[in-house]
């Protein structure tokens, strides 16, 4: 009798673990208050299947105050090699937050791959939310590196103002992401 007690609640904790983790926040990153302008990043949280990025800056702002002035931006490294290979652009339309995924091609113009969800989290902050299994994942990989950047002209940025968080990108365990599939050929009769 004693052994069903413990098993029950047990195996109920064996089956909720892949929801849980799933729900768990994997990443906080932290930014000095080092950049001038209303863009200077304060924090980073990632949670989440598909992963939503949580970006926190020092200084309120509004949608309208950054509209045509503001941009967030996360690099994914999700190939290998040095350079990214998508970036998740966040803009205002002056009423709210839109985002797009695009694939950062080296020898050809960026590709839109897929709109994404964006919203105000806070009077400081914004999330959206990034479907891995809409990007090409290097084979052998278990893990993809990410990096933020926001870009902000106006007020006390004559020039654009350019932050990064963190400095050095990080690795993000993929778990069970899959690639989207690419489509085969259809067969010749």
């Amino acid at each position: 009798m004693r052994g069903r007690l413990v098993a029950l609640p047990l195996a109920l904790l064996v089956a909720a673990l892949p929801v849980l983790l799933a729900l768990a926040s994997h990443r906080h990153v932290r930014d000095d208050n080092d950049v001038k302008g209303r863009l200077d990043l304060r924090k980073v949280s990632i949670y989440g299947r598909p992963r939503v990025w949580n970006i926190q800056t020092y200084d309120g702002w509004s949608s309208r105050s950054i509209w045509d002035r503001g941009y967030l931006l996360v690099h994914l490294d999700t190939l290998g090699g040095e350079r990214f290979d998508y970036y998740a652009l966040v803009s205002s339309d002056g009423r709210g937050m839109e985002g797009v995924l695009f694939l950062d091609r080296a020898k050809k113009s960026d590709y839109r791959v897929t709109k994404l969800a964006a919203w105000r989290s806070s009077r400081r902050g914004v999330k959206m939310r990034i479907p891995l299994h809409k990007t090409r994942i290097g084979e052998g990989r278990d893990f993809f590196r990410w990096q933020i950047r926001t870009l902000f002209t106006g007020r006390g940025c004559r020039r654009s103002c350019i932050d990064f968080a963190p400095v050095a990108p990080v690795k993000e365990p993929l778990g069970q992401v899959q690639s989207s599939p690419t489509p085969s050929p259809s067969p010749s009769n």
